[in-house]
């Protein structure tokens, strides 16, 4: 799982590589990245595009080894006469694709570490939103949780060297909303028990489909300077996120998903020490209060994932108790 959330803070380092000029790891004799600017809607969803004709292919041969009646499920989603859940699933694409948009135009703004990081204040939304929605009332722990939450990625923002860009903040910002309301979707879609893959291969799919619609009225204000590196990089984003999900999938697997999202949680962490090493510019040059901030952030996610570990833990030993009686 640890491997898993280093390919997810690779993955940020190498979006900031297509839309940064630079040198990896400082070599003057190693030129890259510049290949578009991420500045706009437009430009960001072209990245996103690129990388969509990287997964969707291989997560639908991918789907069939991990579960192989994955196209049966797909085929009864499509023909229920119950649309509620594929529309569920095409609202949950939609929010994601709307969260990868916002963060890659934040990393572009103020680089991977500070927009991996505001990204990363999604429980703010969704604590509170499953309180009303489900009336999961947030314990002592997951308060204690958001307040760390919100005072890292309040240091990463105000410790800056500099000034960060209004527009990568406000992107960044907008990234976590839209990803709070891609897990509660997936909180309401979880109820109907469906198996995650026919669920990540209808959610992608909607990305793809609904991204080249858009790209079809926004694509002339789309300029790469390099479509050669701009596909590659791409390509290789593509293949960062195929690898992740497989490792996330069978770490879920021997770990538990509270376990897994409780390594996950370091990937601020990791985005940091990545960016700073393999892409050596200022905005990759973290004061010491953001690196606070970053690490307090850190583990305010963690004790929310942990605490999610202990209820597991304490289920798994009721249901024993039920079995011996």
């Amino acid at each position: 799982m640890l491997f898993s959330a280093a390919m997810l803070a690779l993955h940020y380092v190498i979006v900031q590589i297509i839309g940064t000029e630079g040198r990896l790891f400082g070599n003057e004799a190693l030129p890259v990245g510049g290949f578009i600017s991420l500045a706009t809607f437009s430009s960001a969803l072209l990245v996103l595009w690129v990388r969509m004709v990287a997964i969707v292919p291989l997560l639908a041969w991918l789907a069939g080894l991990l579960y192989q009646p994955v196209w049966r499920d797909v085929k009864l989603i499509f023909i229920s006469k119950d649309r509620r859940t594929l529309w569920s699933l095409i609202g949950s694409g939609i929010f994601l694709m709307l969260s990868q948009v916002f963060l890659y135009i934040a990393i572009g703004e103020i680089g991977p570490a500070v927009a991996a990081t505001l990204t990363s204040i999604y429980p703010l939304a969704t604590i509170p939103l499953t309180w009303m929605l489900f009336g999961d009332r947030p314990t002592r722990l997951k308060v204690i949780a958001i307040a760390a939450i919100g005072v890292g990625a309040g240091l990463a923002l105000f410790a800056a060297q500099t000034s960060l860009s209004n527009e990568g903040i406000v992107a960044g910002v907008l990234s976590s909303i839209t990803f709070a309301l891609y897990l509660v979707s997936m909180l309401i879609i979880n109820r109907r028990k469906l198996n995650p893959v026919p669920i990540s291969l209808i959610q992608n799919s909607t990305i793809f489909v609904l991204s080249s619609v858009f790209l079809i009225a926004l694509g002339s204000r789309a300029t790469p300077s390099n479509w050669p590196g701009l596909v590659i990089g791409g390509l290789v984003l593509g293949g960062l996120t195929i690898v992740s999900y497989f490792l996330n999938d069978v770490g879920s697997r021997l770990l538990g998903p509270a376990r897994a999202t409780l390594i996950t949680a370091s990937v601020p962490t990791l985005t940091a020490l990545l960016a700073f090493l393999i892409l050596p510019i200022p905005q990759n040059s973290l004061s010491i209060g953001q690196i606070a901030g970053i690490l307090i952030l850190t583990l305010g996610s963690a004790m929310i994932s942990f605490e999610r570990v202990i209820q597991q833990i304490k289920a798994a030993r009721q249901r024993g108790v039920r079995s011996e009686e």
